[in-house]
């Protein structure tokens, strides 16, 4: 067929093909950024919380400030150097008598002078003064070991809070595709429902059956209408916990529903369920309650230290001058005082205690020895609950995985059942309600194979985190 461009016919020809060219270009382009997003992988989500959730970078911050600390009480170890020069103008009268300077009390010295002068007189003082702690039995160590114990801390409370959070991901995303199946379940029984619907609705058209099976029909519609939003919430709520998390946009959020079947590879990761073996050594959470006893226990050492004395060796050196010569005579030329005149030295070993610091630090040492023995229970206790989860877990996977060997016979038999009740209903040898009952039974065999697959995993999820093997779990995927 020829086609003739020109006149208005053909004109309209063009315009059509244009337009049919235009709206599958543009069909192509959505398609293709519909393939772009790929679903969102378990190993994607998890690095994405690790990346972005804020709990992390404090625990980083709390870690750089205690490593700062621990440099604050290294830096004890050096010694203190004052170094200073002062020139003064004043009178110089003094008195007998004794008084504590207080700090604020001005220095003045002279002999006795029992007439007092208000001749105006400068002084100069140029000092150099320094004391260094030579040795404080193992004080100022202990307390940097005590520092580290808590550096330590800090590091194993942040890998704990990056496993809780990976197994908090992992749990938020299988539960995202036990709502994604659940919806799909849902969908598959309204589809069901409207085709029994349509029929029902034909055989009480053509007076097979009587007006009442089309109500009741309608009301099963109108509940399997309502059980699909249920679903369809649950499954958006679902999408916004993974958000809260991962930070990731929900519209961006497609569960990998392949995943949902890879049971056998999730066991095999973890060990045979028959394994009950608790490997603690290098768990985050044993590892946390570790260094919280570790801490204390160098809090303990550190507080006995305190019973000792301490040694410092102090030194100063000073030089001055005064406008009053040695004779006591006041020089009326006062910046003949600003010239430094005489020098002085001293230096010597000082050995100190404070008596009563053996009272306080008695008590310090009590209160920490009990806070010791509090965090040796608290370690003993989390190995408890460890053995505890993983035994409770191991009974977990095996039971759900006999609920997944048997549903498949709940499901045949409630599709036979049901697919038997539509025949035997469209040949009126049945009644709406046998067709409901076989259809409830149906849907229920389904949502029951979706909660098992999610309850077995809950179960692997908490033997690989009771077991620490929650990173080889997820390495599989």
């Amino acid at each position: 067929m020829i086609i003739k461009f020109g006149g208005k016919r053909n004109d309209f020809f063009l315009r059509s093909l244009i337009l049919v060219f235009f709206l599958l270009c543009c069909t192509n382009l959505v398609f293709a950024q519909t393939i772009k997003r790929r679903p969102l992988t378990l190993h994607d989500a998890i690095q994405a919380t690790v990346q972005n959730y804020p709990s992390l970078a404090v625990d980083a911050n709390r870690i750089i400030s205690a490593q700062y600390h621990l440099s604050v009480i290294r830096d004890n170890r050096l010694p203190n150097l004052t170094l200073m020069d002062e020139a003064t103008d004043g009178t110089n009268n003094v008195v007998s008598g004794d008084y504590f300077t207080m700090g604020v009390v001005p220095s003045i010295t002279q002999g006795k002078d029992n007439q007092g002068n208000n001749t105006f007189v400068s002084g100069n003082i140029g000092m150099a003064y320094g004391n260094w702690q030579i040795y404080d039995f193992g004080s100022n160590r202990a307390l940097a070991n005590a520092t580290k114990s808590d550096i330590n801390a800090l590091q194993s409370q942040m890998n704990l809070d990056q496993q809780n959070l990976e197994l908090q991901v992992a749990k938020y995303y299988f539960q995202l595709l036990t709502d994604y199946n659940i919806v799909v379940i849902q969908n598959n029984n309204l589809q069901r429902v409207t085709s029994i619907k349509n029929s029902v609705a034909a055989l009480v058209k053509s007076g097979i059956k009587p007006g009442v099976d089309t109500s009741i029909a309608n009301a099963e519609l109108s509940q399997a209408r309502l059980n699909l939003m249920d679903a369809k919430e649950q499954y958006q709520l679902s999408r916004i916990n993974l958000k809260y998390l991962t930070g990731i946009d929900t519209t961006l959020i497609i569960p990998d529903t392949i995943l949902f079947q890879k049971v056998n590879n999730g066991i095999d990761a973890i060990g045979t369920i028959a394994d009950t073996t608790v490997k603690n050594k290098g768990h985050p959470l044993i590892e946390y309650y570790t260094e919280l006893y570790n801490l204390n226990s160098n809090l303990n050492v550190s507080y006995r230290r305190q019973y000792y004395p301490q040694l410092s060796f102090t030194a100063a050196a000073w030089t001055r001058g005064s406008s009053i010569t040695q004779d006591g005579v006041y020089q009326s030329n006062i910046t003949t005082g600003f010239y430094p005149v005489y020098n002085n030295y001293l230096f010597g070993l000082t050995l100190s205690y404070n008596l009563f610091n053996i009272k306080r630090t008695r008590d310090k040492l009590k209160e920490q020895e009990m806070l010791t023995n509090a965090s040796y229970q608290e370690l003993k206790l989390q190995n408890t609950i460890l053995n505890s989860l993983a035994s409770s877990a191991d009974v977990e996977v095996k039971t759900n995985l006999d609920k997944l060997n048997e549903i498949p016979i709940q499901l045949e038999a409630a599709s036979r059942a049901y697919l038997q009740q539509v025949a035997l209903y469209n040949s009126g040898l049945s009644n709406v309600i046998d067709v409901d009952n076989t259809l409830y039974l149906l849907n229920r065999a389904e949502n029951d194979k979706a909660n098992a697959i999610d309850n077995v995993w809950m179960a692997i999820l908490d033997k690989a985190y009771a077991t620490n093997q929650l990173d080889n779990l997820i390495k599989v995927f």
